[in-house]
C-alpha cells in the first residue's frame, strides 16, 4: 500500500482521528499533516462512506471527486 492510515470515528464530533500511520506512509503523512491524533472533519466526502460501515478502498485517489481525499492527493 502506498499510503495507509488507521482512523477512529468520533460520532460526537463528526470527525475521524488518525490513530496510526503505515510504516511506509510516515513521510507523506507528515507532509499532509495527517500524523497521529490529527482530526479530519467528515462532510460529503469518502469518509462519510466509512462511518456508515462501508469499506473504502480507492486504488487511484487522483480520480476521487470527494473533497478530503482530493486535498490529500496533492502530496502524492
Amino acid at each position: 500500500m502506498d499510503f495507509c492510515l488507521h482512523l477512529l470515528y468520533d460520532p460526537a464530533e463528526n470527525c475521524v482521528i488518525v490513530t496510526s500511520v503505515g510504516s511506509h506512509s510516515e513521510a507523506l503523512a507528515m507532509e499532509l499533516a495527517m500524523t497521529a491524533r490529527a482530526r479530519v472533519e467528515i462532510d460529503q466526502n469518502g469518509l462519510s462512506q466509512c462511518v456508515q460501515g462501508r469499506l473504502v478502498y480507492e486504488p487511484d485517489i487522483t480520480q476521487v471527486p470527494f473533497r478530503s481525499p482530493s486535498v490529500w492527493r496533492e502530496g502524492l
